[in-house]
């Protein structure tokens, strides 16, 4: 996932839900998100995880769909 401020495309395939909260805190933490098939996985700081593992977090959009 590209931020729109450092030239993302504002469309699905560049976007993830979250709600207000959880957004607010993702741009100001250390950690990175990125989409893999649809899927939106989560990488912590090297301080919290120094072996630097991708962890899945929620749902496809397929899922999502329904």
């Amino acid at each position: 996932m590209t931020e729109y401020e450092a030239g993302g495309e504002t469309n699905i395939d560049n976007g993830v839900l979250l709600c207000s909260t959880h957004h607010t805190w993702l741009h100001a933490s250390e950690f990175t998100l990125t989409m893999v098939n649809g899927k939106p996985w989560l990488l912590a700081p090297p301080w919290l995880d120094p072996a630097q593992r991708w962890k899945s977090v929620g749902y496809t959009r397929a899922t999502m769909a329904g």
